[in-house]
């Protein structure tokens, strides 16, 4: 019988702009090179509107708002701009969400 192996997709690690990330960025960066995997780092922004979230209307995505996008992507790039210099690698993907 023969069994599957596990495909080596990488290593992914979400930062915040914290002390604690910026450690596990660096870790993460540490394991990948030596695992030869690549590694992506991730931000996940919350979903934020001009308008109360409580005042849509029900059937209405908060991140339809464009202004949501542009904070997220600002938010993103912080939380990236905090993280060590040896990050500033082309081989490490950066992706928010």
């Amino acid at each position: 019988m023969t069994t599957a192996r596990p495909q080596r997709g990488g290593i992914v690690c979400g930062v915040d702009g914290s002390a604690h990330a910026r450690l596990a960025a660096k870790a993460a960066l540490s394991l990948a090179d030596r695992l030869g995997m690549p590694l992506t780092l991730v931000h996940v922004a919350p979903v934020r509107t001009l308008l109360p979230v409580a005042s849509l209307p029900a059937d209405v995505d908060p991140s339809a708002y464009p202004r949501s996008v542009e904070v997220a992507e600002v938010q993103a790039a912080e939380s990236f701009g905090s993280l060590s210099s040896e990050l500033d690698r082309p081989d490490v993907a950066r992706r928010y969400v």
